[in-house]
């Protein structure tokens, strides 16, 4: 394999056919290559391919984590038809690591409107299965739509209740409250009415109040 030599051109046409590599967020990047690859080619000039296999996996490890963020609906540029509207489909937010002082790693966060830096905020948060996040309150009232992935709630004194992954929480300010997502991730969202913050208190002893059964 060290001997084999393609074009960059034959290279360029066949990245975007990668497994997980999105056409619409690479394709247009590519055919400028392919062009100024076949310029080289007639030319005479080759690329080994292991001088482009290191440039290429970098590369679609990042395509493949993160989608295009100025697609039209993404975090960054929202849908409008009038005044004041913002239209996203989460399929295409920027997904940032959560960094609490007292949460675990694995948690992400994009933020829909406003900002975590002061006023009100509106986010989608996703947790990886199993995730637990800790005992903890927030200055602002907030207000849950669970979007996907079952969950165990948990009141401040350790009473829980077992919900679905299509649930709705409104807390008001300062209300102290554990989540558990269960065996698959989980993705909320969360309206927080004045500034973000975050108090972490003690877990208590979890005591199952009741399971909440979807209805048949």
């Amino acid at each position: 394999m060290s001997t084999r030599e393609i074009s960059l051109s034959a290279f360029a046409r066949w990245l975007p056919r990668f497994p997980g590599t999105p056409d619409s967020a690479v394709s247009a990047r590519w055919h400028e290559a392919c062009l100024m690859a076949d310029a080289y080619q007639q030319q005479g000039l080759l690329m080994k391919i292991h001088y482009l296999w290191p440039l290429c996996l970098f590369a679609l490890s990042g395509w493949a984590q993160q989608p295009d963020r100025d697609l039209p609906g993404s975090d960054t540029n929202p849908i409008s038809f009038g005044f004041d509207q913002r239209i996203i489909d989460l399929a295409k937010v920027h997904w940032s690591p959560l960094e609490i002082d007292g949460f675990p790693p694995g948690a992400d966060v994009a933020i829909l409107r406003g900002s975590l830096e002061g006023g009100a905020v509106e986010v989608v948060f996703r947790l990886p299965a199993g995730y637990r996040v800790p005992n903890h309150s927030h200055t602002s009232a907030e207000s849950y739509v669970w979007i996907d992935g079952a969950f165990t709630y948990v009141h401040g004194d350790g009473r829980a209740v077992d919900l679905s992954g299509h649930s709705y929480i409104s807390l008001p300010g300062r209300s102290i409250h554990a989540l558990i997502c269960h065996q698959q991730p989980c993705m909320f969202y969360v309206r927080y009415a004045s500034s973000f913050d975050v108090q972490v208190h003690p877990m208590p002893a979890v005591i199952k109040h009741l399971d909440a059964q979807p209805n048949p």
